[in-house]
């Protein structure tokens, strides 16, 4: 007996990925069994399992469903008195879990601004100074060494304070945007820019004032009108799951002169946050006492964030077209639904990203399933699982782990969410995909990788050019972490976020860069919603196809020992040479037929 069934084929399931609520679709699998059952249950229903029988039409096995409630459903299939279920590339097996299904509601409009596109992640204090140079604050240790080493060590206190500057600002940024054009960008992330006393931002002080040292919101507006006309649009990094307690709401430090919830006069903020014993205990965010929490669904605080006067609407009428939400699993899902509509308001393309390190689809968080891609929440993720398939796979793993890694993505998100999916291959939070991928000396302790020098540069380079092939031609958008195409390298938080190498970067990769960006541009319908098929080949060479109406791309990344051999001779868009074979090591984009 068999059942042959494949959730990515529309012979097989009509609708693939995600399902809008109340819209039909039809469910079919093949078998040679008399009868074939489709059982269907809700996430969180688990007695609640229902059967539909299938309509059999000669060897093919049929059931039209409607699902009416947003949520993640879970099914399998019997025949003959056997269960049948997904193995790891989705198709049927008799071992395996059970199918998944995302239900959704259509009530927002598509940040399809993004779709295509490229976007470029920058850490505003490390890219680059424009203008006269801002020292603003006295307890900071502003930097002359453009390029030096973050400082890493604890004080005395055992305290690693991320305090020093060395002077990147909002009309650095402002200036380089035609160099960000160059590459194809029309996203820049940046990551926290708003008034704080560390270097990384993410200990918010004033939600209200962008950092003294990156400039005024006069300079921020000047930033986004520069980004504005090259094509670009900007999106925020919002910090919402806790504060700074050096803050204008916690005010721990006394800094300010009205009162924060730290201190015993009462305030505009004292519900915000819940302490066990007033003042020094106090919930903070994994345990780190200069990161208090926020209780987000406190009525004043949502206002704060939400309201028609609130942050989110404040700087989304400044011209910024979205946010990327940290640490989205620790936002309650009342105050995304807020922040979403709220944005949405403002503009109705706006892109709601949130980071989140698992599939979406599929995520528990504080013991509960959550509902991001539902309709109400994310138009978007960080995508951590393509990252790591990535590079797993340019280091020596197999194509189908990756390929089943993407039909995992595309049979579990809305295509609105796929579509702007965020491709990346390292960020701030990570080591540098350089420093993954080369070799070093001794790195077994911190000083020894703050030092850390590769030792086979070229031989790195190579890989992560094959690691940005996947990342820019994969299904969802790209996200270049800043200076990954200028060669940066460096292990964790802070020596993966040095300076930017404006004078000695690798002018070499920055082309490379550009062409995969000019590609994206050249066939930007192919990849903002054009279809994925893997196409037959070892499993150490990873060929695909995107394909929209009559325009289709194969791609072919080889990190096998041996050549792959092409049907014909084609040219290559990444080098514009004809090739009859990719060579180990390398990859090659092609014009399909």
């Amino acid at each position: 007996m068999y059942l042959l069934y494949d959730p990515l084929q529309t012979e097989y399931k009509s609708t693939l990925g995600a399902v809008e609520i109340s819209l039909p679709f039809t469910v079919s699998v093949d078998s040679d069994a008399d009868k074939v059952n489709l059982l269907l249950k809700k996430e969180g229903e688990n007695e609640n399992v229902v059967t539909y029988p299938m309509i059999k039409t000669g060897g093919r096995f049929s059931v039209e469903l409607a699902i009416t409630t947003t949520g993640l459903y879970r099914y399998y299939f019997t025949a003959g008195g056997v269960a049948y279920y997904a193995d790891a590339s989705l198709r049927a097996s008799t071992e395996g879990e059970q199918w998944t299904v995302t239900a959704y509601e259509k009530l927002y409009d598509e940040p399809d601004w993004l779709y295509g596109g490229v976007i470029y992640q920058i850490f505003p204090d490390r890219f680059a100074i424009g203008g006269q140079r801002k020292k603003t604050k006295p307890d900071m240790l502003y930097r002359d060494d453009w390029g030096g080493t973050p400082l890493y060590k604890p004080n005395d206190r055992g305290i690693v304070e991320n305090r020093d500057m060395f002077g990147g600002n909002f009309l650095g940024i402002a200036e380089k945007t035609d160099y960000l054009a160059s590459l194809g960008v029309t996203c820049i992330y940046l990551n926290p820019v708003f008034e704080s006393f560390s270097n990384h931002k993410y200990d918010t002080a004033n939600y209200a004032l962008t950092d003294s040292d990156f400039g005024s919101l006069k300079d921020f507006a000047y930033l986004i009108s520069e980004a504005e006309k090259r094509g670009i649009k900007i999106i925020l990094d919002g910090v919402f799951s806790h504060t700074g307690s050096d803050s204008i709401y916690f005010n721990k430090n006394h800094r300010y002169e009205n009162p924060g919830a730290y201190e015993k006069e009462p305030g505009p903020y004292d519900d915000w946050y819940k302490f066990e014993e007033f003042p020094e205990k106090y919930e903070c965010w994994w345990g780190i006492t200069t990161l208090p929490g926020v209780d987000e669904n406190t009525p004043s605080f949502n206002r704060y964030i939400n309201g028609d006067d609130g942050v989110i609407r404040r700087y989304m009428d400044m011209g910024i077209a979205g946010w990327r939400l940290d640490v989205a699993d620790e936002l309650p899902d009342e105050f995304l639904c807020n922040l979403t509509k709220t944005a949405k308001k403002s503009y109705k393309n706006a892109l709601v990203l949130g980071e989140v390190w698992e599939n979406a689809a599929t995520k528990y968080s504080y013991g509960k399933l959550r509902s991001y891609l539902c309709g109400k929440q994310l138009d978007s993720v960080t995508d951590y699982p393509l990252k790591n398939a990535i590079l797993d796979f340019v280091t020596g793993g197999g194509a189908d782990a990756l390929d089943n890694t993407v039909r995992r993505l595309i049979n579990d998100y809305p295509e609105r969410v796929l579509h702007c999916v965020m491709n990346f291959i390292d960020t701030h939070d990570t080591p540098r995909a350089l420093a993954l991928l080369g070799e070093f000396g001794d790195v077994s302790t911190k000083e020894a990788r703050s030092e850390a020098k590769i030792l086979n540069y070229a031989r790195a380079v190579k890989k992560l050019k094959q690691a940005a092939v996947l990342q820019f031609f994969l299904p969802g958008v790209p996200s270049v972490y800043y200076g990954d195409e200028a060669g940066m390298y460096g292990f964790e938080d802070p020596f993966n976020r040095r300076c930017y190498p404006w004078e000695k970067a690798d002018s070499e990769l920055i082309s490379f860069y550009a062409v995969l960006g000019g590609i994206r541009r050249e066939y930007r319908g192919v990849f903002s919603k054009g279809s994925y098929n893997r196409l037959p080949s070892s499993d150490g060479v990873m060929r695909f196809i995107r394909k929209s109406g009559a325009d289709a791309l194969e791609i072919v990344v080889n990190v096998s020992d041996s050549d792959y051999i092409t049907e014909k001779v084609c040219t290559d868009l990444l080098t514009r040479k004809e090739l009859s074979a990719v060579e180990s090591g390398g990859s090659a984009v092609f014009k399909s037929a």
